[in-house]
């Protein structure tokens, strides 16, 4: 086996000439980086089974379009489409992006149940009442529902304590901004026009 030019034949990447495809390998015992990024990966491949189960819930709430088709049940949800996990809690959901994608109808409630910290639907056709989403015991510091024709009323809302972002604009909501705006860190960046 031939190094190849510029790495040593003792290091960790290697090519095989052997092969008539030129396969390249990586030799993961000797290269910690790459142990442990498989490690945590493994680690975080499980997954939280009250997360799972609302996630399930919503994919059932949503008609299962097609962006769903990584969510099946003998899958982890660390790998489905639109949620990444917390590799500091194994198997834990905590962020959802599902931004232009088309979905359409009324926000399931079992997507109150995880405990996100990015929650990002913006540019669906999304309707009905997100309040649920929030509320002073959740831990999101981003939500972003913009343009979408939601309908709450944002002055009964009470905000995530980590809030550091929230984006409302071109939605169907009336109320008054809270008070408690004033009171959540001082570079909250939020933006509300309907």
């Amino acid at each position: 086996m031939r190094g190849i030019p510029g790495i040593g034949p003792s290091d960790s990447l290697r090519y095989d000439k052997r092969n008539l495809h030129h396969r390249w390998y990586i030799n993961w015992q000797s290269s910690p980086c790459i142990r442990n990024h498989l490690l945590i990966r493994t680690s975080t491949s499980k997954c939280n089974k009250d997360d799972k189960r609302a996630l399930l819930s919503i994919k059932s709430a949503f008609n299962n379009v097609y962006h769903f088709a990584s969510w099946i049940s003998a899958s982890a949800c660390c790998g489905w489409y639109g949620i990444d996990c917390d590799p500091g809690v194994p198997g834990a959901a905590r962020r959802l992006v599902f931004n232009n994608i088309n979905l359409s109808g009324d926000l399931p409630r079992e997507l109150g149940v995880p405990e996100w910290s990015v929650i990002d639907l913006s540019r669906n056709k999304l309707t009905g009442n997100a309040s649920f989403l929030f509320g002073a015991e959740k831990a999101t510091g981003r939500i972003d529902l913009s343009r979408n024709e939601f309908a709450f009323d944002l002055s009964k809302v009470a905000f995530p304590v980590n809030l550091t972002s929230l984006d409302l604009n071109h939605n169907e909501i009336p109320g008054t901004i809270p008070a408690q705006i004033n009171q959540v860190d001082p570079n909250f960046f939020w933006k509300f026009n309907n």
